[in-house]
């Protein structure tokens, strides 16, 4: 394991640790504050609005001031962020942590994260060993949310829920520094040309299948379920914060299964025939009659 390797893999521990967090809390937080549904709704969506603008502006200014400020500087929004949610009493200031992209609304990674970190693992590795090396990345995601979410648990009112969002503030000032201390191997290598014609026509359909694809997964986002679970059937944090946990340790459990899978019956199949049980069984939740069903 490389420095740089063992580094972003601390980094995306502690991040998915903060991130598994808010996702159960955050709706919750709000609420505490006085916020109606309707807002809370709002912020969020503006929450994943912003983390995706965040990372389309980050894979752009990444070629300019490097991979290793950019991170850095996500992580000074994560910390910014955290501190907002700690101590703002006002809408209006509580809305401002979604407009950073950082309110972690959706557990994983998503803006300066998704492209710019694990474009630097891949560089931080051998190309022989970049599928372990992303295994071991995903997997360490996702025990770490269940972790956070196990965390989020206990934030039983608001002055609780203060303390886990400064926790959440000094992971995002950790992660800032462990994204400077990496090597200039992490950085972006010489400009590759243009992208061809073939491979447009390649990436233009994928792009647009992923993109349907966040459409509809931007609906039931974890910090979504978890607020919906507790308007509709009163599910308090202590309730949540361990339900979530489950589904995230499911979550890293699937990243060894599912690229077992691939390799027998292939890549689409895999996606196809894992999405479509659990693509049922959530069409099935609003009718559920009862929070354990």
């Amino acid at each position: 394991m490389t420095r740089d390797f063992a580094r972003i893999l601390a980094a995306r521990l502690l991040r998915a640790f903060g991130f598994g967090m808010a996702a159960v809390l955050v709706g919750l937080h709000l609420e505490r504050h006085g916020l109606s549904a309707s807002v809370i709704g709002l912020v969020l969506s503006i929450g994943l609005l912003s983390a995706a603008v965040a990372g389309v502006i980050a894979a752009t200014v990444s070629g300019r001031i490097g991979r290793r400020n950019t991170l850095a500087l996500a992580g000074l929004l994560m910390a910014f962020t955290g501190i907002d949610l700690a101590i703002a009493n006002s809408p209006l200031l509580l809305g401002l942590a979604a407009v950073t992209g950082m309110l972690g609304a959706a557990s994983v990674d998503l803006g300066p994260f998704a492209s710019i970190e694990q474009a630097a693992l891949a560089e931080s590795v051998e190309p022989r060993r970049r599928n372990v090396a992303f295994a071991r990345y995903s997997l360490t995601g996702g025990l770490a949310a269940a972790a956070g979410a196990l965390l989020a648990g206990t934030a039983t009112d608001l002055n609780s829920g203060r303390l886990v969002f400064a926790l959440y503030a000094v992971i995002g000032l950790i992660t800032a520094v462990l994204a400077i201390s990496l090597s200039p191997r992490a950085e972006a290598p010489v400009r590759a040309a243009a992208l061809s014609s073939a491979q447009i026509r390649t990436l233009a359909p994928l792009s647009a299948l992923f993109a349907i694809d966040a459409i509809g997964g931007g609906l039931v986002v974890n910090a979504v379920i978890a607020y919906w679970l507790h308007v509709r059937f009163g599910a308090p944090a202590n309730v949540l914060g361990p339900a979530f946990a489950g589904i995230a340790l499911l979550q890293a459990v699937s990243y060894e299964v599912s690229g077992r899978l691939a390799n027998r019956i292939g890549l689409i199949r895999t996606m196809v025939f894992t999405h479509i049980p659990s693509n049922l069984l959530l069409l099935l939740v609003p009718f559920s009659p009862s929070l354990p069903w």
